[in-house]
């Protein structure tokens, strides 16, 4: 009977190897796949665990920072493949915040001020962010964007977008601050008082440029004081532009102490 019992045993190592093997194939497919998921993914993933739902405006503003692409809030435009098909998006109408009433941007357009500061601060987050950094265009931004005393190597554009609460990037550091074409502050302008300021950058540092133009309103104060400006490289200089929305009785730009290398004033 042995050699009955070492075929059986001959037959069981046949069988159980495959599986074995089978099996250790399946594992390696797993972590394979998962080194390989793409940081849209891995973004979008995170940003759900933890934000749960998101909006369709916020969905394409994560993908977006992933593969630095422009997020649109008009959800039509997708992404224009040539320069002029990308200017002919960005002058429609639909993304003029004068028109944000029209085109119920509250309700369609809708990015919690909450989700942009998590890209910028969140460990895992901001390492999946695309060097050419968050860039929205047409939102409105829900909430105060808070991004005081963070440390962002990339670059933050919210260019014609609403920020009825302001943004606050007191004693941050950024690359680069573009709010070209974007109205900041509007709720605020019934506040009293100084305190509120629709720009609240007080020891701001910007690596890059600094561009508040082409249509940027603040219906509050630009706070600037002792903001440094460095340029990006030697021998560069950095590039500061507004067009302020003045509100009656009050400094549109305070800019008391700031070290700025360049500045190009364009009041509209």
């Amino acid at each position: 009977m042995r050699p009955r019992a070492s075929l059986c045993k001959a037959h069981l190592v046949i069988v159980i190897v495959p599986m074995v093997l089978a099996a250790s194939t399946l594992l390696l497919a797993q972590a394979s796949s998962a080194r390989q998921e793409s940081p849209t993914l891995t973004l979008e993933k995170l940003a759900r665990e933890k934000f749960g739902k998101l909006t369709p405006t916020e969905l394409r503003v994560v993908e977006a920072a992933a593969s630095g692409d422009v997020a649109w809030g008009d959800e039509e435009i997708g992404q224009p493949e040539t320069d002029a098909a990308l200017e002919a998006a960005y002058r429609k109408q639909s993304n003029n915040p004068a028109k944000a009433t029209d085109y119920n941007w509250r309700d369609r357009r809708n990015v919690r001020a909450d989700l942009i500061r998590w890209l910028c601060k969140d460990e895992e987050a901001r390492k999946l962010v695309d060097q050419h950094g968050i860039d929205i265009v047409g939102a409105w931004i829900d909430g105060a964007v808070d991004l005081s005393q963070l440390h962002i190597n990339f670059p933050v554009i919210l260019k014609k977008c609403l920020l009825p609460q302001g943004i606050k990037l007191t004693s941050a550091e950024i690359s680069d601050l573009e709010l070209v074409g974007s109205w900041i502050g509007e709720d605020l302008a019934g506040a009293s008082g100084l305190e509120r300021k629709a720009l609240e950058g007080e020891r701001l540092t910007v690596h890059g440029n600094v561009l508040l133009s082409n249509g940027f309103r603040a219906f509050r104060q630009v706070d600037l004081s002792d903001a440094k400006m460095k340029p990006p490289s030697a021998g560069a200089s950095v590039r500061m532009e507004w067009s302020i929305w003045r509100t009656p009785r009050l400094t549109a730009i305070f800019c008391s102490t700031a070290q700025i290398f360049r500045l190009i004033p364009i009041m509209a």
